[in-house]
């Protein structure tokens, strides 16, 4: 049901389905070019137009980037658990550790690492089930942080947990809520995660990271280029907006 429903979400999906639905209809003509006329406004907005721009870069500042100096004295002498939420790997022997994880997880981890060494008293918090594979995707993050100079004893695993509601859950059935938490997560999934933290009974410190829209001042973007960069943003807006949706539906029913 989830695979059908992201399917139906899917931008193109509705183009697909206008340009089919006007070929169904191509001998009614009133029919045929409401569905034509509407099909280019899709276009248009999804592929020209700056409109995934700026409601992916509203998305993603809904929680600013956490910078050294927001630290503060609020975490200053305290321990802190840094949770890197996982994002999949492969267990290739032939790769290095770090090579293992995918692009995402890679930048979750660097954003975590950058918390860790800024902060005096941190624990690196690693998550993910290993799925079949010799190891959890949890120990692969984690040794990929020792081989980046974590000290082995300041890792903590996750090793259950498949997606990001077992993720708040297993942290705080494990360690409750007795330390202040930085979350490093993509900005595009950062308001679903915090929602499942919250739920659990943890604020957290939202560190985002991997910005689907970034705005160089100094190169400014024509943002009506044609791009199929804008529908692929676009895209996984809508998968974190059923997620979120689903997550509210899902904590109604139980």
């Amino acid at each position: 049901m989830t695979g059908f429903v992201k399917l139906v979400s899917n931008p193109l999906t509705f183009l697909i389905l206008s340009l089919s639905f006007a070929w169904l209809f191509r001998h009614k003509h009133n029919v045929r070019n409401v569905l034509i006329i509407t099909s280019g406004l899709w276009i248009f907005l999804i592929f020209i137009s700056p409109f995934s721009f700026c409601i992916v870069k509203k998305w993603e500042r809904k929680y600013p980037a956490l910078k050294n100096n927001m630290y503060g004295q609020v975490l200053k002498n305290k321990p802190v658990h840094i949770v890197v939420l996982g994002a999949g790997y492969e267990n290739d022997p032939d790769l290095s550790v770090t090579s293992q994880l995918s692009g995402t997880v890679a930048r979750r981890l660097m954003e975590g690492l950058r918390c860790y060494y800024a902060l005096e008293n941190a624990k690196l918090v690693t998550s993910g089930a290993a799925l079949g594979r010799g190891r959890s995707q949890a120990q692969a993050v984690a040794d990929a942080a020792v081989a980046l100079g974590v000290s082995p004893d300041d890792t903590l695993y996750l090793p259950n947990t498949i997606n990001t509601e077992n993720e708040a859950y297993s942290y705080t059935k494990r360690f409750a809520n007795k330390y202040p938490v930085i979350l490093a997560t993509d900005a595009m999934h950062m308001p679903r995660a915090v929602f499942w933290f919250k739920h659990f009974g943890i604020d957290v410190i939202p560190a985002p990271c991997n910005y689907r829209f970034k705005e160089d001042p100094d190169k400014p973007v024509f943002k009506w280029k044609p791009s199929c960069n804008k529908v692929r943003m676009l895209d996984a807006l809508m998968d974190e907006w059923l997620g979120i949706l689903w997550a509210r539906v899902k904590i109604k029913w139980d």
